[in-house]
């Protein structure tokens, strides 16, 4: 149109607006595409819930959970501990200096969210996945795998764990830590769960981190103070579970005799 001003805005006929005639600027230009880039790594990155692959191509449901940072503690260990990725940590957090950690700082780390329905446990002092585990009923092997956890040692004060469903009974050797059942026995001496004194309630109230519930039933069925292969204190008590019998093999880890622990060794099915 004649007289038409640069930056102006320019109607046709019918009123309609249509395009200036301002030259672009590409400065703004930039500054659009890079405001753009921003709201979509934010949008990328942000809400509490989101669908990623972790490292050995685990996926699922994820959400973004405080963690403090422990002595020792680098991005490659704490992405491989919650089966997330070094980059996804670095993406979340933005303001963080992966090589200048220092114990006590808080980030943010990936994790699976959990079930609807899941159990969730917080981690206290003194905490250990075989005493979380024989409260749940669950065996320590179950809980770990449900947490992504390598080393029963790396649990925190404040650590929320998934109880994983109970199933069937575990057969087989079980795993002991001497340190632990050191532990125990130490506990026992103070006055502390006499009940690992006795080999069947022993068994009873270690039997569910196996499989096993408190209320099967329980009966000694051998015991002898020296096994010809261990050379401690050893006992036999069989168990009813669900219809089924089992043999639970036990052995005294620390003191022999009187006044040393029972602790679960191995558990077979009868045939």
């Amino acid at each position: 149109m004649p007289g038409e001003q640069a930056g102006k805005t320019c109607y046709n006929d019918t009123g309609v607006e249509h395009l200036k005639k301002t030259p672009v600027s590409l400065p703004r230009v930039f500054s659009s595409v890079l405001t753009l880039s921003l709201l979509l790594l934010s949008l990328l990155f942000a809400g509490p819930v989101t669908l990623v692959r972790a490292e050995g191509g685990l996926a699922g449901p994820r959400q973004i959970a405080n963690y403090t940072i422990q002595p020792g503690d680098t991005f490659y260990r704490i992405a491989h501990r919650f089966g997330t990725t070094v980059a996804r940590l670095q993406a979340i957090n933005l303001g963080v200096n992966q090589d200048a950690l220092r114990a006590g700082q808080v980030i943010q780390v990936d994790v699976l969210a959990p079930k609807l329905d899941a159990k969730v446990y917080t981690v206290k002092a003194g905490d250990t996945p075989r005493k979380i585990a024989g409260e749940y009923g669950v065996t320590v092997e179950a809980l770990m795998r449900e947490n992504h956890v390598t080393d029963p040692t790396q649990l925190w004060i404040g650590q929320q764990l998934l109880i994983p469903r109970t199933g069937a009974v575990k057969l087989g050797p079980t795993a002991m830590d001497i340190n632990e059942l050191k532990a125990f026995q130490n506990a026992v001496n103070s006055g502390k769960d006499p009940w690992r004194l006795n080999p069947v309630e022993a068994a009873q109230k270690e039997g569910p981190q196996f499989g096993f519930k408190d209320t099967d039933g329980f009966t000694l069925v051998s015991f002898t103070e020296k096994g010809k292969n261990s050379g401690a204190g050893e006992a036999v008590v069989r168990a009813r579970h669900q219809g089924v019998y089992y043999q639970i093999q036990l052995i005294q880890p620390v003191y022999h005799g009187q006044g040393g622990i029972w602790t679960i060794t191995n558990i077979t099915r009868e045939q």
